[in-house]
């Protein structure tokens, strides 16, 4: 990925523009490379319209609230980077298991049983989702 960090509190901000809240306080933030590009149109449509939020005009991934998890908002970047923000009582690595292995399923992304860095952190995010608070660009997917 890229040397840039944005902060999560402006990766929370420009998710919350979107109407989507993220709840604060005690919550665990996790990344992971995918693989692969993603195309966020079958991600959205795969997940389910009524379960994403995706605006491509104001935001470049999908926001998705995993009704599996409380306190919990991950989004996904065309780049292939997942973000997960949750407050609940779920680890962010078991989250970033649980999406990955549906977009698997759907078959937008690889195995990701064939290895995936994933990074624990509770203040940055990669520079391939800075596009998010506007500090970068996002592949479209």
């Amino acid at each position: 990925m890229g040397d840039v960090t944005v902060p999560r509190e402006e990766v929370v901000e420009a998710v919350e523009s979107l109407g989507v809240a993220v709840e604060g306080g005690g919550s665990t933030s996790a990344y992971a490379d995918l693989g692969a590009s993603v195309n966020l149109n079958a991600v959205a449509i795969g997940i389910g319209l009524e379960n994403v939020v995706y605006e491509p005009e104001r935001f470049p991934g999908v926001v998705y609230e995993p009704e599996a998890y409380d306190s919990t908002v991950a989004v996904v970047f065309g780049n292939g980077t997942l973000f997960v923000d949750s407050a609940g009582s779920a680890g962010g690595d078991e989250i970033v298991d649980d999406i990955t292995a549906q977009l698997a399923e759907l078959g937008l992304i690889p195995d990701p049983s064939t290895g995936r860095e994933v990074s624990l952190t509770t203040t940055e995010l990669p520079g391939a989702a800075a596009a998010a608070a506007g500090t970068g660009s996002a592949v479209a997917g």
